[in-house]
């Protein structure tokens, strides 16, 4: 008898992104946070990127400050450029954004349609977003599949 193989899993922190080209899965907690999920339908990479919704140790905030808008951006950037190093033949980008609202009055919608604008601009569609309310989640996204499955 043949032992079933399982697929790794790669916690992604706040603050921080992970990109495979291997089959893995990437799994982030949606706690007053949002991860933009980006991966290449035909070569089968992707990558995961981790933001808060606030700066750490802080509640989170109603206004979109420029400092953390640009950090999250310059941490999807760096995404983006490893994504593109390690698979340059890659031409069918695709996004997924998932938020989880700490506050119904959270700009987790104005966030959403800048980044879908940055992604756009650098090839990547947007292809879903979802915000979630309620008991935090714990997302696991397969860069190889393409595929997002949420747990509470």
């Amino acid at each position: 008898m043949q032992k079933e193989s399982t697929v790794p899993e790669l916690i992604v922190q706040p603050d921080q992104f992970l990109v495979s080209v291997t089959d893995v899965v990437l799994q982030a907690r949606l706690d007053a946070t949002f991860i933009v999920c980006i991966y290449d339908a035909v070569e089968e990479a992707g990558g995961l990127v981790h933001l808060r919704s606030s700066p750490p140790g802080r509640a989170p905030t109603m206004e979109l400050t420029d400092t953390t808008l640009s950090s999250d951006l310059l941490l999807i950037d760096r995404c983006l450029e490893s994504l593109r190093n390690a698979m340059p033949r890659a031409q069918h980008w695709h996004s997924r954004f998932l938020a989880h609202a700490a506050t119904s009055q959270h700009p987790l919608q104005a966030i959403r349609e800048i980044l879908a604008d940055v992604l756009q601009d650098a090839g990547v569609q947007t292809v879903s977003s979802q915000v979630l309310d309620g008991a935090a989640s714990t997302v696991r996204f397969r860069p190889f599949m393409g595929e997002i499955t949420i747990t509470p």
